[in-house]
């Protein structure tokens, strides 16, 4: 019923029909386990999102992906995008935080950590945006362009508490890693 699901999708597809690839994505997802369950949702995700102008379905779909797979990038990036637009940056820090202490490559939970201090800034959670660039800062691991963020992220907290200290370290943190 999978295969066959996912060739009625793909004729749709070819006809334009958004609703009917939809429709049988949901088949394919009643038959798909691990990696391909998560393509599969991530695909229902960007049909709502892109097509249909479903930003709540889109991050159901984008939450469930995430949770098979925390550490794909994209899928994280296109799931933050989808919850600023709702609004839910508190539901999918709070997702992000619960799922992160799981992830075994350090690199990913450190990108995963500044994800979740950019939605916590852009929710208003400034607290606990500044413990999650922090933690991604004190790491002292990751890629430089993730690291660069959470220096960012921290100087932007910095202003907004009216905390140079705290803007002295975020920019020192930038300096370093600019010049590397």
């Amino acid at each position: 019923a999978g295969r066959a699901a996912a060739a009625l999708r793909a004729a749709a597809a070819v006809r334009g029909d958004m609703e009917g690839q939809l429709r049988y994505l949901h088949v394919e997802l009643e038959y798909a386990r691990g990696a391909k369950r998560k393509e599969v949702l991530g695909q229902i995700g960007a049909i709502k999102e892109g097509h249909l102008s479903d930003l709540r379905g889109a991050f159901e779909a984008y939450e469930s992906a995430f949770l098979l797979d925390p550490t794909d990038d994209a899928l994280r990036a296109h799931y933050k995008y989808v919850a600023n637009g709702l609004g839910a940056q508190a539901d999918a820090a709070k997702t992000m935080l619960r799922v992160a202490p799981s992830v075994k490559d350090q690199d990913a939970r450190i990108r995963i950590g500044v994800d979740t201090g950019e939605l916590l800034v852009a929710g208003g959670d400034l607290r606990r945006a500044k413990a999650s660039f922090a933690s991604a800062l004190a790491a002292s691991a990751g890629d430089t362009v993730t690291l660069l963020r959470a220096a960012r992220g921290l100087d932007t907290i910095g202003q907004a508490e009216n905390d140079p200290k705290g803007r002295v370290a975020a920019l020192e943190h930038i300096v370093t890693r600019e010049t590397d």
